[in-house]
């Protein structure tokens, strides 16, 4: 009986902490939705806001160490987000046509803070749409360790349509 009781607690326990580490909310922007974990803190780009809501949201881990990103305007509009910081270094960029996109994936480093950011810029071949999904990480252990969330993000993103 005791023993019983000590193995139910034990999986209620178990299920708390994995309910707990599965927890995801989800996001809704003007022109997008997107999963991230519940712990995660939203932040909109200031000027990347339109009237019917956030254009660029970063999705940033309690500590700091990751950060999601999605750019998801109603047409093309551009965002300086991609673009270098100053200081920073371009570790690669490569583009490649497909179908009716342009994918750009570029790779930029902050040496002051060791901190890399890769995007995945997709761009219609019209030149009508634009995504820009990124990750920016602490260290390759940070990248390693999130990398399985930030594809279930990717998976979760909704485009809308006007």
């Amino acid at each position: 009986m005791i023993r019983t009781l000590i193995s139910a607690s034990l999986l209620l326990v178990f299920a708390a902490l994995h309910a707990s580490a599965d927890d995801w909310e989800r996001y809704e922007g003007a022109w997008f939705a997107a999963d991230a974990p519940a712990d995660f803190r939203a932040q909109v780009a200031a000027n990347a806001t339109a009237d019917d809501g956030p254009m660029t949201v970063r999705f940033i881990a309690p500590d700091g160490d990751v950060a999601f990103f999605i750019h998801a305007p109603l047409w093309s509009t551009p965002t300086s987000e991609t673009d270098g910081a100053e200081g920073e270094t371009l570790l690669g960029e490569r583009t490649a046509k497909t179908g009716r996109t342009q994918t750009t994936w570029r790779t930029c480093r902050d040496p002051s803070s060791g901190k890399q950011r890769s995007y995945r810029i997709v761009r219609g071949n019209d030149g009508a749409t634009l995504t820009v999904y990124g990750i920016e990480y602490a260290s390759t252990e940070a990248l390693m360790q999130w990398r399985p969330a930030y594809l279930r993000f990717l998976k979760s993103v909704e485009r809308f349509a006007d």
